[in-house]
């Protein structure tokens, strides 16, 4: 930016300092002539004010200084001659320029204002000449980064490196792609990190400005047709235009790598996607189902499903959400924001497992399988509704995705929360290795004479149910229908007849609780739940 001293020293204008001359190197941003006795309301601030003085009355000149000064004004020029106002400087308007550190310039009547109005915004057009190919020069560095070998981790080095910036590229989620210097993303990163949560909603328009006592720092939305991700940068300094352009260009290339990036996923993603559709359409034998994963480069002796709950609260989401458009629009956007955002931390955290989304729910079959896989998915998708299958052989898969789409349905029962099937009691699993028709038949076979022979104000199947429940307490079973246990010990001797069992004996209980739960499954499974 150019200075009261870079003016004065142009000898074409003869222009002479009479006081402030300690502060001749403040910046000027514009120049402006004005005869009026208060031009303050005319002003923004770092003008060179030029005035030959035809209103300025010598007593008033401490005054006339001093709103000049609360005004941010970086000089005062005072034209003279013989045919204006002022032969000579008043020496009243050079004291108080002198006590107050204001520049005061003498300008002959022989050079015009305009001279000087044209040389001040000379340096201001050179200065931004030179800033902007400045940037230029850092988009060139940028692009090549970026046709080279490195990616966005290159991308975001020239960033940085161009601008002096700290810079941290994150996907959707907020996880750290690139960061320069190293601990910007334990560092400036944790500050705006809510800000990215609230960003993520909004799509491509997600964009923020901050100001903390780390300095300036902005969010910027990375992507063409949606969100990839964000760039996040800053400094302890305002940001400046040669900042905004540079950050321009390197938003461009970092949203053009993360679809590449994106696209190159695609494609695998659906080779791994078809892997796994034919893995879980029915048991395979051992070298099949080891040969499918080695098509798309995974060796594993077990895995284990894995189903995810996406279906948002839409009441919520619209609540949420600053956009305008219809209430469907809204739950709509919100539910492909869900669905986004759960495969992207999925994949993220496990990047060899293989993925497909499927209606409502996210699936995946994770290879080899962490001991804690449970405990990982709890914290990864706190409060979600999961399911989780048993760990098995390749060739099982479709054994363990059942189960743990079964344990989803109970956990969305529960309210969300990993249900781990494997924790489920054993005769239910023994029940999920069988077919619907089997489970089904089954069920029919043990209470088809019990719901054939109910009928309104009977309600022996429900009254079977809740004794089972109750552990054969008449009851605590009674209080929990709300009959008396007399009535609730005749049904149940009624429903003794119809089956032929004995409720008195672990075993027949066994055996009819068992059917309620095969019917249950078989309908779960019919439904596809």
């Amino acid at each position: 930016m150019p200075t009261v001293r870079a003016i004065v020293e142009n000898p074409a204008l003869r222009l002479r300092v009479v006081a402030g001359a300690d502060a001749l190197d403040r910046p000027l941003v514009s120049a402006h002539v004005s005869e009026l006795e208060d031009p303050v309301p005319w002003l923004h601030g770092g003008e060179l004010l030029m005035t030959t003085g035809m209103r300025l009355r010598p007593a008033a000149a401490r005054a006339y200084v001093r709103r000049l000064v609360q005004a941010g004004v970086s000089c005062l020029a005072l034209g003279l001659g013989a045919d204006l106002t002022h032969v000579t400087t008043p020496p009243e308007l050079a004291e108080a320029a002198e006590e107050a550190g204001l520049p005061l310039l003498e300008v002959p009547q022989e050079v015009p204002f305009i001279a000087i109005t044209e040389e001040v915004f000379a340096h201001l057009a050179a200065e931004r000449y030179a800033e902007i190919q400045r940037a230029f020069d850092a988009q060139r560095s940028l692009t090549a980064a970026a046709v080279h070998p490195g990616g966005i981790a290159a991308v975001t080095t020239a960033f940085a490196s161009a601008t002096g910036m700290w810079a941290v590229v994150t996907d959707t989620a907020g996880h750290v792609l690139a960061a320069v210097p190293d601990g910007a993303a334990s560092g400036w990163l944790d500050d705006v990190r809510p800000q990215l949560a609230r960003l993520r909603s909004q799509g491509l328009r997600a964009s923020a400005s901050l100001s903390t006592v780390a300095g300036e720092q902005r969010i910027q939305p990375l992507g063409a047709q949606r969100l990839r991700g964000f760039l996040v940068y800053g400094q302890a300094a305002p940001l400046g235009q040669f900042e905004r352009l540079v950050a321009a260009g390197a938003v461009s290339l970092l949203s053009i790598e993360l679809e590449r990036l994106h696209a190159v996923a695609q494609v695998e993603r659906r080779r791994r996607t078809e892997a796994l559709r034919r893995l879980v359409a029915v048991v395979q034998p051992a070298e099949r189902a080891q040969s499918l994963l080695a098509s798309v480069g995974i060796t594993a002796a077990v895995l284990r499903a894995v189903a995810v709950d996406t279906t948002v609260d839409t009441a919520a989401g619209s609540a949420d959400t600053t956009t305008t458009g219809s209430a469907a629009d809204t739950a709509a956007g919100s539910a492909g924001t869900t669905v986004d955002t759960t495969v992207e931390d999925l994949a993220e955290a496990y990047p060899a497992a293989l993925l497909e989304v499927a209606g409502d729910e996210v699936v995946l079959l994770v290879p080899d399988p962490p001991g804690d896989l449970a405990d990982a998915l709890e914290r990864l998708l706190p409060g979600r509704a999961v399911g989780l299958g048993t760990p098995v052989h390749p060739g099982a898969a479709a054994h363990s995705l059942r189960q743990a789409r079964q344990a989803l349905r109970m956990s969305r029962e529960r309210g969300g929360g990993v249900t781990d099937a494997a924790a489920l009691a054993s005769s239910r699993l023994l029940l999920e290795a069988a077919s619907p028709a089997v489970l089904a038949a089954y069920a029919e076979t043990v209470l088809g004479p019990v719901e054939r022979a109910d009928r309104p104000g009977r309600d022996l199947c429900a009254s079977l149910r809740a004794f089972l429940e109750a552990n054969g307490s008449l009851e605590a079973a009674a209080a929990a229908l709300g009959v008396h246990r007399h009535t609730l010990r005749n049904r149940m001797r009624r429903v003794e007849r119809l089956t032929g069992r004995r409720l008195d004996s672990s075993r027949d209980r066994m055996e009819l609780w068992l059917a309620f739960e095969a019917r249950d499954l078989a309908a779960a499974l019919d439904t596809g739940a």
